[in-house]
């Protein structure tokens, strides 16, 4: 069994406006998964009889403004190879396999699945 937290947040300012900055962004991630790793194996958060035999936080940014569909890149963007992307549930992908709808492995098969849900720009708009 599996324990999976997924946390966005976008920052901003003392005045509430979006923070842009990069670097900002890379601070509060790393902020963060100090954050986690702290409070579980410290400070009481777990009982004393519960250890963790496996532990991976996979904190990343994602940058919404970004087009990039390739497959690495989608992996690096939504927490490495145990990550999921949002949009397309690994859950999802697993249905397809098993139902022999897909050989593609999960993060092609995300770009894949990407590519199908957007219109292309030269679609005529539906009519009734």
């Amino acid at each position: 069994m599996k324990v999976r937290a997924i946390l966005e947040f976008d920052l901003e300012d003392e005045d509430g406006d979006p923070v842009t900055d990069r670097r900002e962004y890379v601070w509060a991630a790393e902020a963060t998964d100090d954050a986690i790793r702290a409070r579980l194996m410290g400070h009481g958060f777990l009982a004393d009889d519960t250890l963790i035999g496996t532990y991976a936080v996979n904190v990343s940014i994602v940058d919404d403004a970004t087009d990039n569909r390739d497959p690495d890149d989608l992996m690096t963007n939504h927490g490495g190879v145990w990550g999921e992307h949002p949009d397309h549930p690994v859950a999802s992908w697993m249905y397809e396999v098993a139902n022999g709808e897909t050989r593609s492995g999960y993060w092609h098969w995300v770009e894949s699945s990407i590519e199908v849900s957007e219109p292309a720009d030269h679609d005529p708009p539906d009519r009734p």
